[in-house]
């Protein structure tokens, strides 16, 4: 995680001051981190208190439950809950939509038949659209550029057709397409080179209508092998588990490994290589890299400097690249001699992925004391790219990893036979043969911190609208969801908005609008997992450079009514923050006061500290008219007990801790400092006296 910033933001010159296309130009440093529900709860009177509580059923329901405050260790809510009286899963791939294949021996995925093989929503939900349904084990996935999927392993029937152990499937519907290169053994690994020409290795001796010993490359359009021929073999005593990775170097070369030896003579591309090898893509003959390992290597990555990682069963004196590695190495591109990169695992390596920051991650059967770099890792840990010691990564799986994928936003997925993770000796969580870990500097939860926030208010017309302001701090662009949210609200709120318009801007430019949510972007917003669940409310799914900006949701025809607008992370792990978010609207009296909810999570358990203000006269300043002349802030915690109540800030006992540039311009408007454990909280802001006016809510992660 980024290191923490003291807050230095303007005077209360807030986004939402002039009426017209305010934007939040103070800065703050509200850490907003998650895709979670606004929590919205509960109000003072028992009318209010009610509505609250409805209120925050409608959050749950519009966020599809998932949203709860994480666990306290480094695996997220990404729970595809695979039986777990299935095996394992042994592949899993990204897609550039965010989409997750994976391959293996299950049966069923969060409760629905997927036979082999299932494709996974961002959230961890199933894709119930795509249903390849293959009858034997899937060892292996790659796609293609068009976003067709490749697929390989022991079965031989798969997305509706007759396909022995290779078949390439629709991306939308994973039928299986024309094209069928009907191997006679097993299909282990798949690889796709620049020029679209699939490569395949496995323990075949037939594939793509050609005698083709355990490697072959074969035609996209037409599924024949080519004249392309290393002609793997194995030697004596040797258990054939074939070719079992394949990686393509940038240059257009060849890496594989596998159970090939050179026992028996030339055993890959006309050359005695044991167990390793690097092949010319024009010839399939082996070149001069020849790290010669003495047993089987089981996976390869290629990192950024061209210098090649290896996993597998090779260990003990003279194992590769002329040096004693146990289970895990570094070769020199060249040479195909061992750095000094040696972790010295004492089991298996399965799997091999490179971080963008160039950190390595390895998974296999190694556990225990002194394990892989020099530390207790059980099945997976995190390299250092130097030194090869393992950093505080620590997931701690039960059983054997068999796969590793990154994900673009740094989090990092993991297959295996394991049905428990204990992330950094916290206490174990179940997941069944997949889990998506934190990719940060600990692999564990980060730090308790604000998630987003939502209001609830009456939506007037004209200068009364309901007015909400973030911002986007740090680097890194960052997907967002934004709802305006109306009509469903009706079956717990009577005066609910009908229909909901909500607009985007940046500055005084308007950046996107939508009325009825499926007439765009529907497709983005489903893939959400936490779209409107009435048609005529609003949506918006953006991808935002770091800045300030507004959301203004209006009742279409000036229509009138109860509204509420919310906002959602969709990128938690880039290196930027979803700001504060701060809601300017019309403060009525009784139930219609302003109501924002917000929650702290996900964490280790540690409290995180928030100022909550309330401000109303101060903003007469610029120009707004009619402000509510003293306001006052209520804060509930989520079993709707009031945890702390203020009307004029200076009064309050923490009044001292508020840091300078969080402190109200008017003595009539109020502010909490409050240290807060994780959990759901509302804040409300009334009028002292039941007096009216337009104000503004903010709230802020000071810590």
């Amino acid at each position: 995680m980024e290191p923490e910033r003291s807050i230095q933001p303007q005077t209360t010159q807030t986004s939402l001051t002039s009426m017209k296309l305010p934007s939040l130009t103070r800065i703050s440093r509200l850490a907003t981190h998650g895709a979670a529900f606004t929590s919205l709860a509960r109000a003072i009177s028992r009318a209010t208190r009610k509505a609250a509580f409805l209120l925050l059923s409608v959050a749950v329901l519009l966020a599809g439950g998932a949203a709860t405050v994480r666990g306290q260790s480094g695996v997220d809510d990404f729970n595809p809950n695979i039986d777990p009286n299935d095996t394992l899963v042994l592949v899993t791939v990204v897609q550039p939509d965010g989409k997750i294949l994976i391959g293996g021996i299950f049966r069923t995925v969060s409760g629905v038949t997927r036979n082999n093989i299932a494709r996974l929503n961002p959230d961890g939900t199933l894709d119930t659209g795509f249903n390849p349904n293959a009858n034997g084990t899937v060892d292996t996935i790659a796609m293609q550029a068009d976003g067709k999927i490749l697929a390989g392993g022991v079965f031989n029937t798969i997305g509706g057709q007759t396909r022995n152990r290779i078949a390439r499937l629709d991306a939308v519907t994973g039928l299986a397409d024309s094209w069928n290169p009907n191997a006679n053994v097993d299909v282990r690994s798949i690889a796709v080179q620049a020029d679209g020409k699939i490569l395949a290795g496995g323990v075949f001796n037939t594939i793509g209508g050609q005698t083709r010993n355990f490697i072959a490359r074969i035609d996209a359009v037409t599924g024949l092998a080519d004249s392309w021929n290393p002609n793997a073999t194995v030697g004596v005593n040797t258990i054939a588990i074939g070719v079992t990775t394949i990686a393509v170097q940038p240059d257009g070369k060849i890496l594989v490994g596998g159970s090939f030896s050179a026992a028996n003579g030339n055993s890959i591309g006309g050359q005695m290589r044991n167990y390793i090898a690097r092949l010319d893509a024009t010839t399939g003959l082996a070149d001069s890299f020849d790290p010669n390992a003495n047993s089987d290597v089981s996976s390869i990555a290629v990192q950024a400097d061209g210098k090649i990682l290896a996993g597998g069963d090779f260990n003990g004196a003279n194992s590769i690249g002329g040096q004693p590695r146990n289970f895990i190495a570094r070769l020199d591109p060249a040479t195909g001699l061992a750095d000094s990169f040696d972790p010295n695992a004492n089991s298996d390596v399965f799997s091999i992925a490179v971080q963008a920051d160039g950190k390595i991650l390895a998974g296999g059967l190694f556990n225990g004391a002194n394990s892989i770099g020099g530390q207790t890792r059980n099945r997976i840990a995190r390299l250092d790219a130097t030194t090869g010691l393992a950093d505080s990564f620590d997931p701690n799986a039960n059983m054997q990893i068999d796969a590793i994928a990154v994900q673009a936003d740094g989090k990092v997925l993991v297959g295996g036979s394991f049905t428990t993770v204990a992330p950094n000796g916290g206490a174990a969580v179940t997941r069944n043969f997949i889990a998506r870990l934190y990719g940060d500097a600990t692999g564990s939860t980060p730090a308790s911190q604000l998630l987003n926030i939502a209001t609830r208010l009456k939506v007037l017309n004209g200068d009364n609208v309901l007015i909400g302001g973030f911002i986007i701090t740090g680097t890194d662009p960052k997907k967002v969801l934004i709802l305006g949210i109306g009509p469903s609200l009706a079956q717990f709120f009577s005066g609910s908005l009908s229909d909901p318009t909500l607009e985007l801007y940046q500055g005084n430019t308007l950046l996107q609008m939508n009325d009825n949510w499926k007439s765009d972007q529907q497709a983005e917003i489903e893939a959400t997992g936490i779209p409107p669940s009435n048609d005529l409310e609003s949506a918006i799914v953006r991808t935002l450079d770091p800045g300030s900006y507004t959301a203004i949701l209006r009742g279409k025809g000036d229509a009138t009514g109860i509204g509420v607008v919310q906002a959602y992370d969709l990128n938690q792990a880039a290196n930027s923050k979803f700001g504060n978010i701060a809601t300017r609207g019309f403060v009525d009296s009784g139930d219609n006061a302003m109501i924002g909810g917000f929650i702290i999570g996900p964490g280790s358990g540690g409290s995180t500290t928030v100022v909550v203000r309330a401000i109303g006269p101060s903003l007469s300043n610029f120009g707004v008219s009619g402000a509510l002349p003293d306001p006052t802030v209520e804060l509930h915690d989520g079993n709707g007990a009031t945890i702390a109540f203020n009307d004029n800030w200076a009064d309050d006992a923490n009044e001292g801790s508020i840091p300078p540039s969080l402190k109200p311009g008017d003595p009539h408007e109020s502010a909490l400092y409050r240290v807060l454990p994780p959990g759901n909280y509302t804040a409300i802001m009334r009028g002292t006296g039941d007096s009216t006016g337009i104000g503004l809510v903010e709230v802020y992660n000071v810590q």
